[in-house]
């Protein structure tokens, strides 16, 4: 989609067809509202992948269009809808650190708590949706200065660790995540006992 976004307006008819939908997702046009969900899902990770690759901001805007499209465009409530809800709530969390302001971080938040909330998908599925929104929350929890949240992300970061299985390509980066969220909370919770477990599945990760 990026690769011939130049020529889609120049010459339209040199784009292959199959990503014609998105392009008028993107625009706003009324045949967008019929894109496939998974094409436009698909072609959002993509963009996401760019971005974490290449730090470019241009791609997160298009990426959000396309989540929030298959957010709206699959089941209410259904692990597709969590997915893409959470995978929506990373791509504003990227826009947070790139300097889209607190109100992107606290939309991010809202998208992953609401990914958590849909219906469970396979266990390491599962894991990846709480491990968004806890690495999300902890954020916000560190910007806002708000313990309760804090714990929140703790508990969020720990379903995702004992959700991941051993086949789970994320496991050890959830078990790391976990344990630097839990050095980080030991002392604004005043548990300095989460300090030494976070210490211990640090080094189990590495």
């Amino acid at each position: 989609v990026l690769r011939f976004g130049t020529l889609h307006e120049e010459d339209p008819g040199q784009v292959p067809p199959v990503l014609l939908p998105l392009y008028a997702t993107l625009a706003g046009a009324p045949e967008g509202a019929d894109t496939p969900p998974a094409l436009a899902y698909d072609a959002a990770v993509g963009m996401t992948t760019v971005f974490q690759q290449s730090r470019d901001p241009e791609v997160l805007r298009p990426a959000e269009i396309l989540l929030r499209h298959a957010v709206a465009a699959v089941g209410e409530g259904s692990a597709e809808q969590g997915i893409c809800l959470s995978d929506l709530g990373l791509v504003l969390f990227y826009g947070f650190q790139d300097g889209a302001g607190l109100p992107a971080l606290s939309e991010a938040v809202a998208m992953g708590r609401a990914a958590v909330a849909c219906a469970p998908g396979v266990p390491d599925e599962q894991a990846r949706r709480h491990g968004n929104f806890g690495h999300t929350l902890r954020n916000w929890a560190e910007v806002a200065e708000d313990p309760g949240a804090l714990r929140e992300a703790v508990t969020a970061l720990r379903t995702a660790a004992g959700l991941s299985t051993a086949a789970d390509p994320l496991r050890v980066q959830h078990s790391a995540t976990l344990g630097s969220a839990l050095c980080g909370a030991a002392e604004p919770l005043e548990e300095p006992a989460l300090r030494s477990e976070g210490i211990a599945l640090l080094r189990a990760a590495l």
